[in-house]
C-alpha cells in the first residue's frame, strides 16, 4: 500500500540507469508522481510534486553537472525555461531585455521530441522562435554542426544569417587552404627536379639532340594521376640512355600502372628506321627453339616481315607530315600492365607520341597514346632530375608476341 509518510519530500535522481522501467513501476503507485529523464528524475507524492521539480530544475545548474545546462533545462522542463530567461515568470509575459541574445542549444536536444515540447510551450510567446539550425565549428573536415536556436525572432534570423555567412567563408579558406597543401605537395613530389635545374647552367643553343636527352626523368601526367591512385609523380619515370645507333635511343619508363621500353628518334622517319634496326637486330640473335621453324629439307622458313609501311607508321606520331621542330622528340613504346601482367606488344605501331623540350633543356611537355585506355592522347611532362639514367630497358624483342610465354 502507499506510505506517503514514509518519503514525504520529493526525491530527486540524477543519471537514471533504466527511465521507462522505473516509469512503469511509478505509474503503479496511486497517488505518487514523477517526471522521469535519462538524466534526472522527481519522484514524488501529488501534494509536493511541483516543489520536486522547481528544486530539480534548480539543481541542472550547478558547477558540477558536466552536460550543458541550458540544454538540460530546456528538455527537463520547457516551461520553467522559457520562464528564467524569457517571461516575467512560469507562463507569464515576455521580458524583451531580460535575455536579448538568443540561446544555443546543443544538437541531442533534437533527438527525441525536445524540438517539438518547446515550440508547443512558446506558441504564444509573440516574436519568439524555436528553430533547427547549423551553426559553424572549429572541426576543419565539417564546417557546420547542427544546433537549436531560442530567443526573439529578430535575434534568430540575425544569428542564423551571420552564421552562414561564416560558414560559406570557413568553406571558401578550406578550398583555398587544399590547393595551397596540393600545390605544396606536388612541389615537393617535385623537388628531386628543381634541386636539379638549381645545378645546371644556361642550355645550349640550337636543336637539342638525343645525347641532350641522357638522363633520368620524374613524369607528370594529370590524367593517370586523377584516374589511377597508384600513378604519383615520384612514382613515374623516364631513363634515357645514351644513343647507340645514328637512328634513335632507347629508355625504360615506369608509370605505376604500366612499365616498359621506349623508341626515341628525332624524326619519324629516323623513329621507324630504329624500330626496324631494332627487329632486325633481334631477328638476327634469336635462337631457333621450335621444330616448327624449318622446312623438310632442314633449312629455316622464311618469317613474315613485322615491318608496315611508313604511311601506316606515322597515323599516331603526333605531327602527322608537319616538319620537325628543333626540340621535337618522337617515341614509340611497347610494355606491360602492372598487376595484371598483360603485355602491350609491338603489333600495330599505335603506340605512339612525341614530347617537345622548352628553353631550358631539362623540362618537356608532350603526348602519348595508349588505346586499352581511351582514344584521347596522355599528355605527360618529363622532368629531368639527374645526367645518368637509374633503370636499364628491357630488350624490345622482349615485347614481341613469340617472346610472351618466354618472358612470363
Amino acid at each position: 500500500m502507499p506510505a506517503p509518510t514514509k518519503a514525504p519530500q520529493p526525491v530527486i535522481i540524477w543519471d537514471v540507469n533504466d527511465a521507462e522501467s522505473l516509469r512503469r513501476r511509478i505509474d503503479n503507485i496511486t497517488g505518487l508522481k514523477a517526471r522521469v529523464t535519462h538524466y534526472l528524475a522527481v519522484i514524488s507524492w501529488e501534494s509536493s510534486f511541483e516543489k520536486g521539480i522547481d528544486d530539480a530544475f534548480t539543481m541542472i545548474d550547478r558547477p558540477d553537472v558536466k552536460a550543458d545546462h541550458l540544454t538540460l533545462e530546456a528538455l527537463f522542463d520547457p516551461d520553467r525555461f522559457l520562464a528564467k530567461y524569457f517571461l516575467d515568470g512560469l507562463h507569464g509575459q515576455p521580458v524583451y531585455e531580460k535575455r536579448k541574445k538568443p540561446i544555443i542549444l546543443e544538437s541531442w536536444f533534437a533527438c527525441g521530441h525536445g524540438v517539438e515540447k518547446l515550440q508547443q510551450a512558446a506558441k504564444d510567446i509573440p516574436e519568439f522562435l524555436v528553430m533547427e539550425t547549423e551553426r559553424p565549428t572549429a572541426d576543419v573536415w565539417n564546417r557546420s554542426q547542427a544546433c537549436v536556436i531560442v530567443g526573439w525572432a529578430k535575434g534568430v534570423g540575425k544569428q542564423r544569417k551571420s552564421w552562414k555567412s561564416e560558414i560559406a567563408r570557413l568553406e571558401e579558406q578550406d578550398i583555398k587552404q587544399e590547393q595551397r597543401d596540393r600545390e605544396e605537395e606536388k612541389l615537393a613530389k617535385i623537388k628531386p627536379h628543381t634541386d636539379y635545374a638549381k645545378t645546371k647552367g644556361p642550355a645550349p643553343s640550337g636543336p637539342f639532340t638525343l645525347n641532350h636527352l641522357v638522363g633520368s626523368y620524374l613524369v607528370q601526367c594529370r590524367k593517370l594521376e586523377d584516374e589511377y591512385s597508384d600513378c604519383e609523380v615520384n612514382q613515374m619515370t623516364l631513363d634515357i640512355h645514351a644513343p647507340t645507333s645514328t637512328y634513335g635511343a632507347i629508355a625504360a619508363f615506369d608509370l605505376a600502372i604500366l612499365e616498359g621500353t621506349m623508341l626515341l628518334a628525332t624524326s619519324e622517319e629516323s623513329l621507324e628506321r630504329f624500330r626496324e634496326e631494332q627487329a632486325r637486330s633481334d631477328d638476327k640473335d634469336e635462337e631457333v627453339t621450335d621444330s616448327e621453324s624449318f622446312t623438310t629439307s632442314g633449312k629455316r622458313k622464311h618469317k613474315d616481315s613485322q615491318r608496315t609501311s611508313a604511311k601506316h607508321f606515322k597515323r599516331r606520331l603526333g605531327g602527322g607530315e608537319d616538319p620537325r621542330t628543333s626540340n621535337r622528340f618522337y617515341l614509340l613504346w611497347a610494355g606491360c600492365e602492372i598487376g595484371t601482367g598483360y603485355l602491350v606488344l609491338d603489333e600495330d605501331y599505335e603506340r605512339t607520341g612525341h614530347f617537345d623540350l622548352d628553353s631550358t633543356g631539362i623540362t618537356a611537355k608532350g603526348r602519348f597514346f595508349y588505346r586499352s585506355l581511351g582514344d584521347e592522347p596522355f599528355e605527360f611532362k618529363p622532368l629531368k632530375v639527374a645526367d645518368k639514367p637509374r633503370k636499364r630497358p628491357d630488350e624490345w624483342s622482349s615485347y614481341r608476341e613469340e617472346v610472351r610465354w618466354q618472358r612470363w
